[in-house]
């Protein structure tokens, strides 16, 4: 059974909002009906992002009555990208879900969103509508990671997205250490921290980034992109590990499978993923030899 208003919670909904005082009482209540029942703990963030209709009253009121939301203010609108920076400076989740305020997709549908991930199936999953609601909407993995998360104009936000707490960790971490280069440059920064750099540019390069030209990415398989997201969170993980255990970033950037991560998108056909599983041996063998050196 979930615990409302536990500060240790599984996911955190974060729910940018602009003038929704109509729709905030009813989509609260959903959450409340949806999320009760469900097997893992839960909170919902909303965002105020400069309301100029009734949504402050409303949103105190509401946190009297619902102890699972928690509400942060701008006083000014900046948008959906700093609304769920905000959120995400507050939430207490490991899984961070994107939802609109306004219903256009429904609270009940969050749990089929999430599952996947809680279950260790997927870092992230994207939920579209199909057809009249009653059809609700199918999970799937998103096709092109949340690109305006990374600083990439998104040309389709029509979705709403569940992902593991440690990627937009990562990303926010890295926003700030861009604030620090643009002072300093890069060499400052521990290896720690320009591994951090390094990472975010593997996300662009070897995942976002796509050449409409190129005869293999100009369309991947959800299967690929899966596959290929996994690879890249293996790499931070098991990186940041040996980081820690004195593996210098100038040797991991020499792995042979790092040119191999940095091509995967190119290299690997759709009908052809036993290429992503030899990659991820091949990292995973790499970072075995790299720490068993520096015990």
């Amino acid at each position: 059974m979930s615990v409302p208003g536990s500060r240790v919670v599984d996911v955190s909904v974060l729910v940018p909002a602009k003038d929704e005082a109509l729709n905030l009482p009813d989509f609260i209540e959903q959450c409340e009906e949806a999320l009760g029942p469900a097997q893992f703990s839960y909170e919902v963030v909303v965002v105020d992002d400069g309301s100029r209709d009734d949504s402050p009253s409303i949103l105190k009121d509401l946190s009297a009555r619902y102890p699972f939301l928690r509400v942060v203010t701008h006083r000014r609108q900046r948008g959906i990208a700093d609304a769920l920076q905000s959120a995400a400076a507050v939430a207490a989740g490991d899984v961070f879900v994107f939802y609109p305020a306004d219903l256009q997709y429904l609270p009940k549908d969050i749990p089929t969103l999430v599952r996947p991930i809680l279950a260790g199936d997927a870092d992230i999953v994207t939920g579209t509508k199909q057809g009249k609601y009653e059809r609700a909407f199918v999970s799937r993995i998103y096709n092109r990671l949340s690109r305006w998360l990374f600083g990439v104009n998104a040309t389709d936000l029509n979705s709403v997205k569940a992902y593991r707490r440690e990627i937009m960790d990562l990303l926010l971490r890295e926003v700030k250490l861009q604030q620090v280069v643009k002072l300093v440059g890069p060499d400052a920064l521990p290896d720690s921290q320009r591994f951090i750099l390094d990472v975010c540019k593997l996300f662009k390069e070897a995942f976002l980034q796509q050449n409409a030209f190129d005869d293999i990415d100009r369309y991947s398989t959800i299967e690929k992109q899966v596959r290929m997201l996994h690879i890249i969170l293996t790499y931070w993980r098991r990186g940041s590990a040996a980081i820690k255990r004195g593996v210098t970033l100038v040797k991991l950037k020499k792995l042979k499978v790092y040119q191999d991560i940095l091509k995967m998108k190119f290299s690997v056909p759709n009908d052809d993923l036993s290429a992503l599983s030899k990659i991820e041996g091949r990292l995973e063998r790499s970072m075995d030899q790299l720490e068993s050196i520096y015990v």
